[in-house]
C-alpha cells in the first residue's frame, strides 16, 4: 500500500564552506554579496575581478582562523578615480578602514593594513 500527502515546500540552505586562515582568500571567493559583480581577469593565476562596486555594496566571506594572533591582509584595489573606501569587518565590529587612491585605471594598485 502506498500513501501521499499533499506537496510540502522544503527550504533548504546549502552549509558554508569555510575560508581558512592563515590562507589565501580570492575576492570572488565570497559566500554572499550585495550590488557588486564580477569579470574574468587576464593575470597569472586568472580568477576573476570584482567590479562595478558602488557605496554599501558589500561581500561576506565565511572564515575560518584555525590560531589566535596578528594577521597580514592584503587588499589589491584598484579605481580610476579613487576616493572610496574598504572595511574590514567581522560581524559589526569594524577591523580595519583603508582609502582607496586613485590607481589610474581599474585594474592597478594594492594596500595592505596589518590588523
Amino acid at each position: 500500500m502506498t500513501t501521499s500527502s499533499a506537496p510540502v515546500a522544503i527550504n533548504v540552505t546549502a552549509a558554508a564552506v569555510e575560508k581558512t586562515v592563515p590562507g589565501h582568500i580570492e575576492a570572488e571567493s565570497f559566500d554572499a554579496m550585495s550590488g557588486i559583480q564580477t569579470e574574468g581577469c587576464g593575470d597569472i593565476g586568472g580568477g576573476e575581478n570584482i567590479g562595478w562596486v558602488d557605496t554599501g555594496d558589500w561581500m561576506d566571506y565565511f572564515v575560518n582562523v584555525t590560531a589566535a594572533g596578528s594577521y597580514n591582509v592584503s587588499f589589491r584595489v584598484a579605481s580610476a578615480p579613487g576616493g572610496g573606501q574598504l572595511q574590514l569587518q567581522s560581524g559589526a565590529n569594524t577591523l580595519t578602514t583603508v582609502d582607496v587612491p586613485a590607481t589610474g585605471d581599474g585594474r592597478h594598485g594594492a594596500l595592505s593594513p596589518k590588523l
